[in-house]
């Protein structure tokens, strides 16, 4: 049990809130002692983005960003999912991230595992605009037609 807010757990609070008021948005209400996962959303140029800090032992001080990249249509699966597999091994490669499904929805997922060691709020943003821009060239030129 926690029995306070530990150190990479007050970071990732202060970086959300952080993103907010960079956006121009009133921060959420967090709950600081929260034993659980930490989830907080926010859109960035007109992509939505969940921050994650799945670790409320906070042994890890690593903060997981995920967006959602649109719904995959049954009859162009095969295709999106050879597009994305091919585009993960240059991003492993980078440690830039990875396309991941969430099998619930057919949903295409971007997600990034960062480590939260010097991590500014502006330079998180800045990735975030960058994954918008990606999102948004992905759709115009992805053969499987997001929704």
């Amino acid at each position: 049990m926690i029995s306070g807010t530990t150190r990479w757990r007050r970071h990732a609070i202060e970086l959300a809130e952080e993103l907010h008021r960079l956006q121009g948005c009133q921060a959420p209400r967090i709950d600081r002692a929260c034993e659980q996962a930490l989830q907080v959303s926010l859109r960035v140029d007109g992509r939505s983005f969940l921050l994650l800090h799945v670790d409320p032992e906070d042994s890890s001080g690593q903060l997981l960003l995920q967006s959602c990249f649109g719904r995959v249509p049954d009859h162009r699966a095969p295709e999106v999912f050879r597009q994305a597999l091919t585009l993960n091994q240059g991003l492993a490669r980078n440690l830039s991230g990875m396309f991941t499904l969430d099998v619930r929805d057919s949903t295409l997922v971007y997600s990034l595992l960062t480590p939260m060691t010097g991590l500014s709020a502006p330079s998180l943003l800045e990735s975030m605009r960058q994954i918008a821009a990606l999102a948004l060239d992905w759709q115009r030129t992805c053969p499987g037609d997001l929704q």
